[in-house]
């Protein structure tokens, strides 16, 4: 009960949540800042199995892969497996372009729009339409 509580009001309050996908501290460290810099809420993990742990317990809008994670060979199978449970579970996903830059991937799904007057950010989050359960 609680799921579908969670999946009908969960998306309209607060900012969106992402989930930054990485094998290094520093680029999951620097990606989360700056998800939570341009708005969003963001929780960082570094293997699979914490990756699995949050997505029980968590709603996210989309994930994000750190680039580290994309280019090394050793993982592979940790992206393909990974990108799979995403699909199967209808998250959004991208690979960050270079090191930390969320705000590419955030464009790319929509989660984020060009905004000139925010100074700061040069964008504002895209208000999601409430999803009925």
């Amino acid at each position: 009960a609680r799921a579908a509580t969670m999946a009908r009001g969960g998306r309209s309050r607060g900012p969106p949540k992402i989930l930054i996908l990485a094998r290094r501290n520093d680029i999951m460290t620097c990606s989360v800042r700056y998800a939570e810099d341009l708005g969003f809420k963001a929780d960082g993990v570094l293997d699979n199995a914490s990756a699995k742990n949050m997505l029980e317990k968590e709603e996210y809008a989309a994930a994000c892969f750190g680039t580290y994670f994309k280019n090394c060979e050793m993982f592979k199978e940790d992206v393909k497996e990974m990108k799979a449970l995403l699909d199967q579970k209808g998250i959004i996903w991208g690979e960050q372009p270079f090191f930390g830059d969320v705000k590419a991937v955030m464009l790319e799904l929509g989660l984020l729009e060009a905004d000139t007057t925010n100074k700061k950010t040069g964008t504002r989050l895209v208000q999601q339409p409430m999803i009925a359960g």
